[in-house]
């Protein structure tokens, strides 16, 4: 619960930074299911038994495979746009 406590207060910094937030919780009313804007959670029939955590550990496998696919396609784009604006600043110098 102590843990629990901690995120959920690293999550509420995070958000009043501008971060988008995003929890793994065993429950609903978890607090950091309360702090992040989308939270993750077994379904209700789930959490009375030890399945939960190995729901979230799926979860969190699943968010970790699809955040390696698409960062770095994130990171190309970005060098594309970064690209294009130094070749549109040059073109303005010329100008």
């Amino acid at each position: 619960a102590r843990g629990s406590v901690q995120v959920a207060a690293a999550l509420k910094l995070a958000r009043q930074a501008g971060a988008q937030t995003l929890a793994l919780a065993h429950s609903p009313l978890a607090p950091e299911a309360h702090a992040a804007q989308v939270t993750l959670t077994p379904p209700p029939a789930e959490a009375t038994s030890t399945t939960p955590l190995v729901v979230l550990l799926a979860m969190a496998d699943s968010l970790v495979e699809a955040a390696a696919t698409v960062i770095p396609r994130a990171d190309a784009h970005r060098r594309q746009a970064r690209l294009l604006e130094q070749e549109l600043d040059q073109e303005e110098e010329r100008s």
